[in-house]
């Protein structure tokens, strides 16, 4: 991907570079478009371990 003389290229001496396959965009139009009536909603990604903190999003 880079030039030889690249500094860049320090990131995967000795291993391939690895490319996650799972693009935002695609994963994003997966998912069911949710309609709702208030101004304010809030995503805690899930719940369990895997989720993250609740955001909120004003519409």
């Amino acid at each position: 991907v880079y030039d030889e003389k690249d500094y860049r290229r320090v990131r995967f001496v000795g291993r391939q570079k690895e490319v996650n396959k799972n693009f935002a965009i695609e994963l994003i139009a997966e998912q069911p478009v949710s309609e709702v009536e208030s101004r304010v909603v809030s995503c805690d990604g899930g719940g369990g371990a895997l989720g993250h903190p609740k955001v909120y999003i004003n519409l």
